[in-house]
């Protein structure tokens, strides 16, 4: 399987179409990997650090990561980012899957729930018990205030103390 260098074998696949076989060649490294972890720590490194990934896809890696026992600091490395930016991640392993989901990249950017909403829905949990009904409200290209706004109209609703959210 390959590890890195996806998009220029596709780009060898088109450019290679209705030409003789062999006539297009590209430059390839083989590069064995003796276990699944391994291949998968090769990947994100080689992707990671220079490519955009969506939210979902982010904290999928960093998950996994953390499963094969890699450090936030091993992990941050692999990332090329702070460790700070891996820990705000990892708080949005607390959010519901399919909340996690509309933050995929099978969502349109439209509508795909942004990072910010996301840290911010987990940052209030035990206050949401519904992540869905908020998730509702907060997809897509929406303000961090509005954001706020709509979850303390929740729990509002829910008979929360507003001051409780900020303690």
């Amino acid at each position: 399987e390959a590890v890195d260098g996806q998009r220029r074998y596709m780009a060898h696949k088109i450019i290679q179409t209705g030409r003789p076989q062999g006539t297009v060649t590209i430059n390839a490294i083989v590069v064995e990997a003796d276990t699944f972890q391994e291949q998968y720590t090769k990947a994100v490194i080689a992707n990671f650090g220079r490519e955009d990934h969506t939210t979902q896809e982010r904290v999928g890696a960093i998950k996994q990561l953390l499963e094969f026992r890699r450090t936030v600091a091993e992990i941050a490395n692999a990332f090329t980012c702070s460790e700070a930016y891996i820990w705000q991640h990892m708080q949005l392993m607390r959010l519901d899957e399919r909340v996690i989901a509309r933050a995929g990249p099978d969502v349109p950017p439209e509508k795909r729930l942004a990072f910010n909403a996301a840290l911010i829905i987990s940052s209030q949990l035990k206050y949401i018990k519904d992540q869905l009904a908020v998730l509702d409200q907060v997809s897509g290209q929406v303000s961090m205030q509005r954001v706020r706004h709509i979850i303390e109209e929740y729990v509002r609703i829910a008979g929360i103390d507003r001051a409780a959210l900020y303690d």
